[in-house]
């Protein structure tokens, strides 16, 4: 098994976090990750407005390239969104991978905002992985 890190980061919208549990699961060529949840009863607690969490998901050796996120966010209460920034994968060689989503998963508590709960996000810019631009690196 080879070992992925991902940072899930919740928008900074009102209402933006949730406490409800969130499960995330990689998707590659050949085959999917280990499912990881995220919020609710496990020991970090919420994912909460502007944060970033920081997972470890574990891939077998067929995963090929990554290609999608799958998320979904379960049904707690009425007005318990969630608002998904992006999600950044780094593989196990160091490549980083960025998922943007920027939308709610479930109902938002303001503005009458209602997204799919279950959800699969493409990769930016192809599935490239993240290079800095230039005058980042100077």
């Amino acid at each position: 098994m080879e070992i992925y890190t991902l940072w899930i980061a919740t928008g900074n919208l009102r209402g933006a976090g949730t406490p409800s549990p969130v499960r995330v699961q990689l998707i590659g060529t050949g085959g999917t990750s280990e499912a990881v949840v995220v919020g609710g009863d496990d020991a970090d607690g919420t994912l909460e407005r502007g944060s970033t969490r920081q997972v470890q998901v574990r891939v077998p050796p067929t995963f090929g390239a990554l290609r999608r996120v799958h998320v979904e966010k379960k049904a707690q209460l009425s007005g318990d969104g969630w608002y998904l920034k992006h999600i950044e994968v780094q593989t196990s060689a160091g490549d980083r991978v960025l998922f943007p989503c920027d939308a709610w998963l479930g109902e938002s508590d303001c503005g009458g905002y209602n997204g799919e709960r279950p959800r699969g996000i493409a990769p930016a810019a192809g599935g490239s992985p993240l290079v800095a631009p230039a005058w980042c690196r100077r």
